[in-house]
Parts: C-alpha cells; structure tokens; sequence
C-alpha cells in the first residue's frame, strides 16, 4: 500500500543483513568467519527467497506467505531458527572464551551479550537507521509507551514518602529528574 521502492541491490542487502545481522555481529566479536560469507548456500538461499518475494509475477508467492495460518507457520520456524541461533553462538562463545576466563571457571557477561546480539542483533542494521529508536529513548525522558513518564512519577512520589515520613532530609545532595 504505502511500500517505499527501493533499489534492488539495496533492498536484496538490507534483507540479508537483517535476516543475519545477529549472527554477523557475533562472529565478529569471537573473531570467527561470518556464515554470510563463508557459507555460499546461505546467499543463494537468501537471494532466492528475496527475488521470489519481491519479484514474482502477480505477487503470488507474497499472496501465499501473507495468508494467516502459513505466516503462523513460518513465525514459528523463523523463531526455531532464532533460538537454535542463539543456543550455538551462546555455546560457541563459551568454547572460545573459556581459556580467557580469568576471574571465574567459566565466563559468564561475554556469554551472555553474544546470545543476546546473535539473537536480536539483525534488528540493528543498517546501523545508521537501526540504532534511532535508541537515540530516541535517549532523547526522550524516559523508555517506549511511557515507560520513563510512570517511572518518573513512581520516583517523585517515593522522595515525597521519604520526605513526609523522615520529616527531615539526611543528606545534602538533591536528586533532580528532569522528566
């Protein structure tokens, strides 16, 4: 209805890298070859997909994957993908970071944030687009759909608790909102 037509090369790009932006961002920081481009199957695949979406006569194939219970069905496998994505970066960076764990037997934080990007880390490419609705919270006073308005006023009326219950304020310093 209201699609912006872009350029085909650009479109087939940002399909691919959001569709394996995640796993991308994670080889990278394990310092092991991207599937994207070390694998020739998972371009084919992914061009495929992409021309066959995009450009097949009389939009048949989008007409197919837009009826209900067939897009149920490829939300699940698309979520089976994300999880088995996360479960084999999660362990593949337990592998390559255990003989740099230092502090504890095995690492815990550098684990954690390779899950979590090999998961949702697509969502931020390209990154001069993907990173604005984190600027925006920045910007704003506060999270999405009034996350940081009901927070704000969850904190103004606990000082105004404290205050009214202690009488008198203990410390000097002044804890200032601007919400």
């Amino acid at each position: 209805a209201n699609a912006t037509k872009l350029f085909w090369l650009l479109s087939l790009a940002l399909t691919i890298l959001s569709t394996f932006g995640g796993s991308a961002i994670a080889c990278i920081l394990l310092g092991r070859p991207v599937s994207i481009i070390s694998n020739d199957a998972v371009i084919v695949a992914s061009t495929l997909g992409w021309y066959l979406t995009n450009y097949c006569p009389g939009d048949v194939v989008y007409k197919a994957l837009s009826v209900k219970p067939i897009r149920a069905v490829l939300d699940v496998f698309a979520e089976l993908f994300r999880v088995v994505g996360v479960f084999s970066y999660t362990k593949l960076a337990f592998k390559t970071l255990l003989p740099t764990a230092k502090y504890y037997e095995s690492p815990i934080l550098g684990v954690i944030i390779v899950g979590t990007i090999s998961g949702s880390g697509g969502s931020f490419w390209p990154l001069s687009k993907g990173l604005t609705p984190i600027e925006k919270v920045g910007r704003s006073r506060g999270g999405g759909r009034g996350g940081g308005r009901r927070w704000g006023r969850w904190w103004r009326q606990r000082r105004q608790q404290r205050r009214s219950s202690s009488g008198s304020r203990s410390h000097s310093f002044r804890c200032r909102l601007d919400l």
